[in-house]
């Protein structure tokens, strides 16, 4: 399906021959500053069948997450975490206690100090001294 597409069994991969210095086509590195052909992208996307989509999802993200410094694969967990627990908050505590133990997550929240948080109701008191700290009527016009 890929054979006009492939050099030496691999899918070719025209590089700007400005940017990047002449190298053996087996061991090309893959740089930040390294340019992709979208000529070769568009075919390659066009060659690939609509229902073979996962599939390819599937390894060129595994291939991808290979790729990556360990401090980026954190943060997007973090960020994708995030948004789940958002979305589903009553899993939170469950996963922890599967994943951290019953012992480590007590800890975790007892450091949270969730006592000391204010709520909604403190938070409002709160900002409603402070307007009325800052109003005019209380500074003195010394």
């Amino acid at each position: 399906m890929f054979k006009p597409l492939r050099k030496r069994g691999l899918f070719s991969m025209k590089l700007n021959e400005q940017s990047q210095p002449e190298t053996d086509e087996s061991t090309v590195e893959v740089t930040d500053e390294q340019q992709y052909d979208p000529e070769l992208a568009l075919k390659i996307m066009e060659a690939v069948p609509r229902h073979t989509w996962p599939a390819v999802l599937d390894a060129c993200v595994a291939n991808i997450v290979d790729e990556l410094p360990s401090d980026t694969l954190f943060r997007i967990a973090e960020l994708y975490l995030t948004d789940y627990y958002i979305e589903n908050p009553r899993q939170i505590i469950p996963d922890m206690l599967r994943i951290k133990g019953a012992e480590a997550t007590v800890h975790i929240l007892d450091a949270l100090q969730l006592d000391k948080l204010p709520g909604p109701a403190k938070m409002r008191a709160e900002e409603e001294e402070q307007r009325t700290d800052n109003s005019p009527s209380s500074i003195d016009p010394d």
